[in-house]
């Protein structure tokens, strides 16, 4: 549960920061999708960890 909260977090503050940076103008929509992107890869790489959980006996 710890790396889906994880995830959540760190996507949606990603988000909400290119959403604001997209607003001022400083980020263009061809780098909002980059960094859309980016997140999105980072989020499947931390939940690839959760492949070796083993249930503790």
């Amino acid at each position: 549960m710890q790396t889906i909260k994880i995830n959540l977090i760190a996507s949606m503050a990603l988000n909400f920061l290119a959403i604001a940076l997209a607003s001022t103008g400083i980020l263009n929509p061809v780098l909002g999708a980059l960094v859309h992107n980016v997140g999105s890869v980072a989020v499947i790489i931390n939940s690839s960890l959760l492949l070796k959980w083993r249930k503790r006996k």
